[in-house]
């Protein structure tokens, strides 16, 4: 599943623009009821599904959340 990363914690919808919203309707051409995950600043996993597609944006809605298991547990400063 697609993997994006945000700067903001969602609340019910959360509205991608950019590279990544053009990344998700040119490249991998996905569409509305399609799932991706959405990765914050602070180790916060988001399952979303696509709602809707425009020329520059992608609204997806947050069906869950979860820590993120790819995030390691201890951080480490060299």
């Amino acid at each position: 599943m697609p993997r994006f990363f945000i700067d903001y914690v969602p609340e019910e919808v959360a509205v991608i623009t950019g590279d990544d919203a053009r990344h998700i309707s040119r490249s991998l051409r996905m569409q509305p009821g399609e799932n991706l995950i959405l990765c914050d600043s602070i180790g916060t996993d988001y399952n979303a599904r696509i709602e809707k597609i425009s020329e520059n944006s992608v609204e997806v809605r947050i069906l869950e959340f979860c820590r993120s298991v790819a995030e390691p547990s201890v951080k480490v400063t060299v």
